[in-house]
């Protein structure tokens, strides 16, 4: 269990953020990406730089490792090699050429000169092209696809030959064909035009390499050269042949073409339907937007995101009416496309009051619509709306809960603190009595049981008299966030009759939320910014409380010290620098005993580097004094 919980810990710890509590959060970014937490950017906490240093021999012992009689120690050279100069390592110039070795004077293992290929790509190493084209033509299928990507990317002139050769030949294996066709459509070849454009319309048994060909033939297509004619034929196929003749018409935009693209915006095939109104909407947007109207209906989430991508830039009613039904779409992610296209046009005067009507009649619809009825209203600023989230946030569903204490938190109207302290008191109490009776009704299950079952026969169901379930469903990680943003806004509008109930939050298992107590601390170094010496010991206590057996949530400690630099108490500094200069602490804690320092002394440290040592290679110089193994 220990064990889990340090492996938990250290994972949180690669999220990056401007603020060490992000750098740490488990999930303290909202399930909505509108949803932020100013905690997390007052102040603005400079994480470390990080620097990846290599040991000093490590180029030469691999070096060396390339002449090693074992073929696995040459080809693990090679890939360490291309991994460390991925990584940054600046000094391998003269490592392109002992890997071209590998490939010009052939090694006599395959794999060793697959790594050395695939390491002088990475190394982008241009100057081994001809050995790459050579061994492509030699070394199978790995190779050649290897290679086709790197001479590709590099367009290197006589490879197209190669390419053109392995195009034609329909003996050759599908894999290879169609890697040299997407090669030729990566450099546009115009001189392989008339070959892609025949196995584009003429490979009907080999759907997939038909719309490689016309994917190809599309981007190299002379200027003066139509391609609806041919889309056209391929039009009236199945719905691979409609895609076929989608790719070929990639850059034609002639009358034809988009009398054609016009015809598949309307394709029952939803591929078809979307791809087209997507090629339509880059040609002519106002050709597509109509059709997008129509199609925002559409049963398939991915037109109907293409068709409001058209539709959303549209400024008028009708661009509002349009979009709005989209608030309560089954996709998450066009509903907030909807929401955030309104709350952009909410600054044009002429369609603000539409926009806040949208706004005010979501919060009464079904639970999508509030949630993004809520979350709107706090886009815009409509401050009036305060009165109509209060009771949302006794709303059944979690979105729209963190929806209004989000939207509460952003109008921040006077009138409604005394109402979210009132809340927030009354979960925190709730919080406390599901507590009790849960410790009452695992009693009772215990004392009626004769035995532990470890099958969980046994297991009793909570007596409904005693816990509320519905009100236990409340109290997990959505309450959480909920109680963030509501905490969040006592603070930012300096509500000192909240100051005593975040001081209960402050202590250790206070309350079963971390990122509320984490604000409630926060909120509390706000407060008391001139100084507090019984918070300061509290703090100091929270910020200190790295127990091997029951530490404080990380998240915390941050708040926790954050608070303190806010604060600056004196006494604080010792403890502080001892944290910021502790190797083996959580790199957030020492970002944020950095800044606290900083703060509280006025003395500038040097930049925070945090140098990583790439010590997992296969092959690595001794450190001084040690032995051998």
């Amino acid at each position: 269990m220990l064990r889990r919980s340090a492996q938990a810990l250290v994972l949180t710890l690669t999220v990056a953020a401007v603020c060490p509590m992000g750098q740490i959060a488990r999930a303290l970014t909202p399930p909505d990406p509108a949803i932020d937490s100013p905690m997390f950017k007052d102040p603005y906490v400079e994480p470390a730089t990080e620097v990846t240093a290599f040991a000093p021999r490590l180029k030469e012992l691999w070096l060396a490792a390339l002449d090693d009689p074992i073929a696995d120690t040459r080809r693990l050279a090679a890939d360490a090699i291309g991994q460390a100069s991925e990584l940054g390592m600046t000094t391998l110039a003269d490592a392109g050429p002992r890997l071209a070795d590998l490939l010009t004077k052939p090694d006599p293992e395959p794999l060793v000169r697959l790594a050395a290929a695939a390491a002088l790509v990475r190394m982008n190493h241009r100057a081994a092209a001809p050995a790459l084209l050579e061994r492509a033509g030699a070394d199978g299928t790995d190779m050649t696809l290897l290679a086709d990507k790197a001479l590709a990317l590099w367009d290197y002139q006589p490879a197209r030959a190669f390419w053109r050769k392995r195009l034609t030949n329909a003996a050759e294996r599908r894999v290879l064909r169609r890697s040299a066709i997407e090669s030729l459509g990566t450099v546009r070849d115009a001189q392989a035009f008339d070959d892609l454009l025949k196995i584009a319309t003429q490979t009907p048994d080999d759907p997939g390499l038909a719309l490689a060909a016309a994917r190809a033939a599309g981007v190299t297509r002379p200027q003066d050269r139509r391609l609806d004619d041919e889309a056209k034929i391929l039009s009236a196929g199945a719905t691979p042949q409609r895609l076929t003749a989608l790719a070929l018409l990639e850059t034609d935009n002639s009358p034809g073409a988009i009398e054609l693209l016009t015809r598949f915006a309307a394709d029952p095939e939803p591929a078809v339907a979307a791809a087209a109104l997507r090629r339509l909407d880059a040609a002519q947007p106002d050709l597509a937007r109509p059709l997008a109207l129509t199609q925002l209906a559409n049963a398939d989430p991915t037109v109907r995101e293409v068709s409001l991508r058209n539709v959303a830039r549209g400024e008028s009613t009708e661009t509002i009416t349009a979009i709005t039904p989209l608030l309560t779409d089954p996709d998450v992610n066009l509903r907030r496309a909807a929401r955030d296209a309104l709350a952009r046009l909410h600054p044009n005067p002429d369609l603000s009051a539409a926009v806040e009507q949208v706004a005010a009649s979501s919060i009464h619809g079904e639970w999508r619509a509030r949630e993004q009825g809520a979350i709107l209203t706090a886009l815009i600023g409509r401050a009036q709306a305060w009165p109509d989230m209060m009771p949302l946030l006794d709303d059944a569903q979690p979105q729209v809960r963190l929806a209004a204490a989000f939207s509460l938190r952003r109008l921040r109207a006077p009138e409604s603190l005394p109402e979210v302290l009132s809340h927030v008191k009354k979960l925190i109490a709730t919080a406390a009595d599901l507590s009790k009776a849960d410790q009452i009704t695992r009693g009772k299950a215990a004392a009626e049981s004769d035995s532990f079952d470890r099958t969980g026969a046994n297991d009793r169901q909570p007596d409904k008299s005693v816990i509320d379930t519905s009100t236990a469903a409340r109290l997990n990680h959505d309450t959480d966030y909920e109680l963030a943003q509501l905490v969040q806004l006592l603070t930012l509008s300096d509500y000192q009759p909240a100051d005593a109930v975040m001081l209960g939050m402050a202590p250790k298992h206070s309350v079963p939320w971390y990122r509320a107590r984490a604000a409630a601390i926060w909120g509390l170094g706000k407060f008391h910014h001139g100084g507090d010496a019984g918070l300061e010991t509290l703090l100091l206590a929270r910020a200190t409380d790295n127990s091997p057996t029951d530490p404080e949530v990380p998240e915390v400690r941050c708040a926790a010290i954050i608070a303190l630099g806010i604060m600056k108490p004196a006494q604080a500094v010792a403890t502080l620098r001892a944290m910021h200069e502790q190797p083996s602490e959580f790199p957030a804690v020492i970002a944020a005993s950095r800044w606290s320092l900083i703060n509280i002394t006025g003395t500038p440290l040097p930049p925070d580097i945090r140098t990583n040592n790439e010590i997992n290679w296969f092959l690595t110089p001794l450190q001084p004094g040690r032995k051998p193994q």
